[in-house]
């Protein structure tokens, strides 16, 4: 598969790299004085022939790689940086914070988020849902979770740190939420925003609700006139973006907290409610149960709502 690079703006392009069950990512190419990337794709050959086919059609080739920033350490975004790592020696840059051990991170990649969703696959099966099986549980696990290993000596940055990329100065700007190591590029001179996962035109997974929304209003402050996210179309009105986005969690919120009346609830009740019915496959079930447990986190941890366990199943309900 070819496909020819999107040109932005003055020597930033981007290159749409497909993955397995979801949307192409957005890997951006920088030209500087260092021939840089945002974000590196998913981990499969197909990537790196992608990439490399783009950089001819430049007239570069691998090799004048330089530097691979990444937004966040999530299969999809890191996963290409570790198979063109094999063949080109290159500077790999991301906010590497304080590792959780429980979510991907730059060392452990997948491994954290496999047995993650393993656990969630044996909820789906305990749940005898209708349309879900255990070989399509089992078959979106092994395809989107490959076991690549994960990418050693990351050059660690800090929120508020500025990039030197030569003609480009972008500042690091600290966003989790959707990662523990999110992190936005903001270029001031040209009022653009790699936004990665925290802004791509619909809400996101979620790791920690609160910290998205510290992160909204963060990015908020900037004087943002394009935004370039890790998926979709560039966003070109930011305040609409930002407002749906908070608007968004606000709505979730509150379907939550309706779906919660009365004793008793487990996490495929709300969803039902929330969604208006059961998920009909695998990625509908991922995606609707992570937004609902994150959002049951957060109202746990405020007090909000209290889980109780009986007769070995977790129940769910408003103080």
């Amino acid at each position: 598969m070819k496909t020819d690079p999107q040109k932005i703006d003055s020597g930033i392009f981007c290159i749409k790299i497909p993955q397995p069950f979801y949307p192409d990512t957005n890997v951006y190419l920088i030209e500087g004085k260092e021939l840089t990337l945002v974000d590196a794709g998913f981990p499969r050959q197909e990537t790196v022939t992608i990439l490399s086919d783009s950089l001819k059609h430049l007239g570069y080739s691998l090799p004048d790689l330089s530097t691979i920033i990444y937004t966040h350490p999530h299969v999809d975004h890191l996963g290409g940086g570790l198979l063109i790592n094999r063949e080109v020696e290159l500077k790999h840059i991301g906010y590497l914070g304080q590792p959780s051990g429980d979510e991907e991170n730059f060392e452990s990649l997948t491994d954290n988020a496999r047995k993650a969703h393993l656990e969630l696959g044996r909820h789906v099966l305990e749940g005898n849902l209708p349309r879900i099986g255990k070989e399509e549980v089992f078959n979106y696990i092994e395809i989107y979770f490959p076991r690549v290993g994960g990418l050693e000596g990351v050059i660690d940055v800090k929120d508020g740190e500025t990039l030197d990329l030569g003609s480009d100065k972008i500042n690091v700007i600290y966003t989790p939420g959707h990662s523990s190591y999110h992190i936005c590029l903001y270029e001031p001179a040209r009022r653009i925003l790699f936004s990665g996962d925290l802004l791509i035109g619909r809400l996101p997974p979620l790791f920690n609700i609160r910290d998205f929304i510290k992160s909204l209003t963060r990015i908020s402050q900037e004087e943002i006139g394009l935004i370039l996210p890790g998926h979709g179309p560039v966003r070109k009105w930011p305040e609409k973006v930002i407002a749906r986005a908070e608007q968004s969690v606000r709505g979730y919120e509150r379907k939550i907290l309706n779906a919660l009346n009365g004793k008793g609830h487990t996490v495929m009740d709300i969803v039902g409610k929330t969604y208006g019915r059961s998920p009909e496959n695998i990625i509908e079930y991922f995606n609707q149960t992570g937004i609902v447990g994150s959002f049951l986190r957060m109202l746990i941890d405020e007090g909000r709502v209290s889980r109780r366990e009986s007769s070995g199943k977790i129940y769910y309900e408003l103080n």
